[in-house]
């Protein structure tokens, strides 16, 4: 689902800039820039236009390639992860006991239960 304040402000964004619609680092640097209030504003100018520029990595770059490592090195994963895949099966056994709920079957054995 697309946030709605963020889809308006990247179609203001679109229609008022035409190198937004080129460049994705543009259009990013160009909303930081207008979110930022100042003195943060003035500060961050210097990055926001090496962003515009393409003259650092993207972000979507940069995350591709840590989901890659954490892929490839297990080590090089967070605390999230783990925590997100202890949990994993506790959730598996939640929607296998709801479904069963729902449709009657009784997932544990496998066969029909006696719907009173």
């Amino acid at each position: 689902m697309i946030n709605k304040k963020i889809q308006d402000v990247v179609e203001t964004a679109l229609q008022n800039n035409e190198d937004c619609k080129d460049s994705d680092n543009f259009l990013v640097a160009r909303i930081w820039y207008n979110e930022l209030q100042e003195p943060l504003r003035t500060q961050c100018l210097p990055l926001l236009k090496l962003i515009a520029r393409g003259k650092l990595p993207s972000f979507e770059s940069v995350s591709r390639c840590r989901r890659k490592l954490q892929e490839l090195h297990p080590d090089l994963r967070g605390d999230k992860y783990i925590q997100r895949h202890l949990r994993q099966e506790e959730v598996k056994d939640d929607l296998q006991i709801m479904t069963a709920e729902r449709t009657g079957i009784n997932y544990e054995t496998n066969t029909q239960m006696e719907l009173a």
